[in-house]
């Protein structure tokens, strides 16, 4: 009987060591399981950090490659040729050149160097005034150069300024030289706003003239005949100001008016 009871405890406490080894061991195991996973989630961590600090080293560089590229700045005036710091107009035309009005002459710029235009005593052909206004495109290739006197058509063949701006005006229908602006539109043609006359579209193909103006009996004209400004959107359509506080959209193909707002009269 005793010797039964001393197996019985025997096997008892070699069960009970496996099961405590068991435990340990199961223990132990999800111990380094677990510390498995947390390396490897390290890792990749870390990986994606590595990844992401790389995106963004890329992308830093990218963008200022971009900006580079994209913004190279010129400081110009009087000391690289410049006729005088105080710019009043800046254009572009179809040759690539950059002209410049100033309060003492018109430069055109290609680039490099300068070349000045000035009122000339003894030259017909010269400007009327040093005092630049504002520099459009106009018909046929030449440039409106305006001064505190009025307008000047340079003539980019020649290089010389021609004077007879009221002539050249009747010629194409409009009245007299009274006009606020010259501007183009994607087409070609050509818009003169007048002081008081309304709007002229000029077409330098047809060399046909449209005349633009109010008719108190349809809505779809323009408001009234003192625009005092024009431009064309990304859509094509023309918006017109007026002296007013009027805004207007004008339709580029039925030349109606199609939206007409009256925002600015709001503006204190």
């Amino acid at each position: 009987m005793m010797f039964s009871c001393n197996v019985l405890q025997q096997a008892t406490t070699i069960v009970v060591n496996v099961q405590i080894t068991v435990l340990k061991s199961a223990a132990n195991l999800r111990v380094l399981l677990m510390r498995n996973v947390y390396m490897r989630l390290k890792i990749a961590f870390m990986n994606c950090k590595v990844l992401l600090f790389s995106m963004i080293m890329l992308c830093s560089t990218s963008f200022a490659i971009a900006q580079n590229n994209q913004f190279q700045f010129s400081h110009l005036d009087i000391g690289t040729g410049l006729s005088h710091n105080n710019v009043t107009s800046i254009f572009k035309d179809d040759k690539g050149f950059m002209w410049f009005g100033t309060l003492s002459g018109l430069n055109r710029y290609d680039g490099y160097k300068f070349k000045v235009y000035k009122h000339d005593v003894n030259d017909s052909t010269s400007l009327d005034d040093d005092y630049i206004v504002n520099i459009m495109q106009g018909p046929h290739g030449k440039l409106w150069i305006e001064t505190r006197n009025g307008y000047n058509i340079y003539d980019p063949k020649t290089e010389k300024f021609g004077h007879d701006v009221t002539g050249f005006l009747h010629a194409i229908g409009i009245p007299d030289r009274l006009v606020l602006s010259v501007k183009e539109d994607r087409d070609g043609n050509f818009w003169f706003v007048h002081v008081s006359q309304g709007v002229f579209r000029y077409n330098p193909v047809t060399k046909k003239t449209i005349h633009l103006t109010h008719a108190d009996a349809d809505t779809s004209t323009i408001s009234n005949n003192s625009v005092s400004d024009l431009a064309q959107d990304s859509k094509g359509n023309f918006w017109l100001t007026y002296r007013s506080g009027n805004l207007e959209r004008m339709d580029p193909k039925t030349l109606k008016i199609t939206y007409r707002s009256k925002i600015f009269n709001k503006v204190p």
